[in-house]
């Protein structure tokens, strides 16, 4: 990365921005304060396109809920005029207009729905009242009371009021299962003794809207209303799907818009006199040289210069991976971004994780189906370029799972019985009789193929945490410290190395006469690293003290070893589940009868599916964690902040080169 200023002449700024816009390869910093202080401030952002795009936002948002959505919905992909051209001709300002006005009327048609079925819900006790809702409650001499009351107490509360002897008129209107709705007429005079009684018997008093004509005509009317506005809500909601036929035009204008106002947001970092301009960033030191040549023809008096980092700056990273290696940077960014002072991870890690992905999985016929898929998926449907890379990798990741599977006899976690005839043949056994194998498996994970299976992945751990304190080694040198690569990271090599070959000489038989000379070795590099591990501290017990103390990581090296253990943990896994959705699609078809079969198809079709997605999200997980924590702690520390280019962002499409 290169910093660099744009400076020219003010005229000049939009075709500068709009240029270094679509070029995509330069971050845009704010600039630094001795800078600004020589400057006016910059343009303010122009809020005309912010309230353009909320309300693009809005009407998107809004007509989504009305989209008819297909099973594999296609992103929309175009390129720059074929966006610029609709966003020119569709007349979208038209769209929002009908947008809000339809919103509004379904909006009032909800509320006024949900109002009249308040008032239905309230209403419903009452429809037997003999009264109308327009009827005065008090009168001079006499008052009407709606009262509702649990229905345990109702009839002690009946004998109560007619134990009273008073001059009433009571109606029972309605129950159900744990109150009673009554109305009552009584005198004013007596309104103590009831009001008394009522407050005993914990009576609410109902309060019916006043309206015209009894409960019943009143009721009908609200249904009526209702039906009325469901038939507008459901008119409504067939002009919102109606217009939502414009949903992909009104995402390219949004995103057309959306161009115009980053540019604008970057304007705000640019700094302005009467007459010229000044752009501060990072760039690509590979794409400098045309940049430079280029921004002349596009904004005359425009110049691009390099300048030098502030003290303490830190430039941003971008990861520059071509080809096969490209698709591993998704795992590379799981992590995080390396320093710019570090190496990028991802073609060292490419090996590793692919062949750690397809042990975990270790079945062809599931790695059939996930390349299948993923493959399918990269030839016919529009996925984003952001996206393609993870396909990739699964896709690829398959293929391997395909050969790790044969390697181990892993089909669908059927047994050579079970299995087809093209896939087995007759092979040695144990005890030297032929028995049924698979075809091309030279490892069988059942007996003591598993120890094999676990001495495959220790193996292949031991050969990442070395190559991780190569590469230390290797980018110490790069820095100048070579002295630290030979004593932190080469003579570790050599000393792990000469642990397990002094392991080696104790378990096979033919290397035991080397046990001694191995011992030696050991010793002596032990010695070695006690005297120079401690080399930074000023005393000498310090020197001594550091030196033994650091033969501690001897244990952190092979407990990172014995993590890899988790590659045959995975494999095994994912066969025994296979046989055991096998094994229950046999039982229901044997129990079951007439549609056992049936069933057994299912149990085969959902148990596999299930088992394919979680051993692929499991192998993915536990390859990248390997990465993450064995391999990249030995030599990167990571926390890089991304290059984040000035360029045309899309919110809701993907932009064609």
């Amino acid at each position: 990365m290169q910093k660099i200023q744009v400076i020219g002449l003010r005229e000049q700024l939009e075709k500068a921005m709009t240029f270094l816009q679509e070029r995509n390869v330069m971050e845009v910093k704010e600039l630094s304060a001795d800078i600004t202080s020589r400057i006016n401030s910059a343009t303010k952002h122009d809020h005309d396109l912010e309230l353009k795009l909320a309300n693009l936002d809005f009407a998107i948002k809004l007509l989504s809920n009305y989209e008819k959505n297909s099973i594999l919905p296609s992103p929309i992909i175009l390129n720059a005029t074929n966006m610029e051209s609709i966003a020119k001709t569709f007349n979208y300002e038209e769209a929002i207009k009908q947008a809000q006005r339809l919103e509004e009327e379904m909006v009032g048609t909800k509320n006024r729905l949900t109002e009249i079925q308040q008032d239905e819900k309230a209403l419903e006790p009452w429809k037997n009242l003999s009264v109308h809702l327009d009827t005065p409650h008090v009168t001079r001499t006499s008052k009407l009371t709606l009262g509702v009351i649990g229905k345990l107490d109702y009839e002690k509360f009946q004998k109560s009021l007619s134990d009273l002897g008073l001059n009433i008129d009571f109606h029972t209107v309605s129950e159900d299962q744990s109150k009673a709705y009554f109305s009552l007429i009584y005198l004013l005079a007596d309104a103590d003794q009831i009001s008394g009684l009522m407050s005993e018997y914990r009576v609410q008093e109902a309060e019916l809207k006043t309206a015209e004509g009894s409960v019943k005509q009143h009721l009908h009317a609200i249904k009526k209303e209702s039906t009325e506005l469901t038939h507008q809500l459901n008119k409504t909601e067939k002009e919102l799907a109606e217009l939502a036929k414009n949903l992909d035009s009104l995402k390219v204008v949004h995103d057309y818009y959306l161009w115009q106002f980053v540019r604008e947001e970057r304007k705000n970092l640019t700094g302005e006199t009467e007459y010229t301009f000044v752009l501060t960033g990072w760039a690509k030191k590979g794409a400098l040289k045309a940049l430079k040549g280029d921004i002349k023809e596009r904004a005359e008096g425009v110049a691009i210069v390099e300048v030098a980092p502030e003290e303490g700056e830190e430039a941003p990273v971008a990861l520059r991976n071509k080809g096969f290696m490209k698709m591993f940077e998704s795992v590379t960014r799981i992590y995080g971004l390396p320093l710019p002072t570090e190496i990028d991870p991802t073609p060292l890690l490419a090996a590793f994780f692919i062949i750690f992905f397809g042990l975990c999985l270790s079945d062809s016929g599931y790695g059939f189906i996930l390349f299948s898929l993923t493959f399918i998926a990269l030839k016919f449907l529009k996925i984003p370029e952001e996206s393609k890379g993870l396909i990739r990798l699964l896709m690829w990741g398959g293929l391997v799972t395909f050969v790790a599977g044969i390697i181990f006899g892993g089909w669908f976690g059927l047994t050579p019985e079970q299995a087809p005839s093209f896939l087995t043949k007759m092979v040695p056994g144990a005890n030297g009789e032929e028995v049924l194998g698979f075809k091309g498996q030279l490892i069988n994970p059942v007996g003591s193929g598993a120890i094999i299976f676990l001495g495959l992945a220790f193996a292949l751990g031991i050969i990442q945490v070395l190559v991780g304190l190569m590469i230390d080694g290797y980018w110490k040198i790069k820095d100048g410290a070579i002295m630290d690569a030979m004593l932190d990271s080469f003579l570790w090599i050599i000393f792990l190395v000469s642990l397990l070959s002094l392991g080696a000489t104790g378990m096979i038989e033919s290397l035991t006469p080397y046990a001694g000379l191995s011992k030696n070795i050991a010793l002596g590099l032990t010695i070695a690293l006690v005297l120079t591990q401690g080399r930074k501290s000023k005393s000498i017990v310090g020197k001594l003290g550091l030196g033994v103390l650091s033969l501690y990581n001897v244990v952190g090296y092979f407990s990172d070893v014995l993590s890899y253990s988790r590659l045959m943990a995975l494999g095994l896994g994912t066969g025994i589940i296979a046989f055991a959705m096998n094994t229950i699609a046999g039982i229901m078809v044997d129990l079951v009868p007439y549609v056992g079969f049936i069933i057994g198809i299912i149990v085969i079709i959902l148990g596999h599916s299930l088992n394919i997605a979680l051993s692929t999200l499991g192998a993915f997980i536990h390859s990248s964690r390997l990465q993450f924590v064995e391999f990249f702690g030995k030599f990167m520390e990571g926390g890089g902040k991304d290059f984040e280019p000035f360029t045309r962002e899309c919110k809701y499409t993907h932009l064609k080169d």
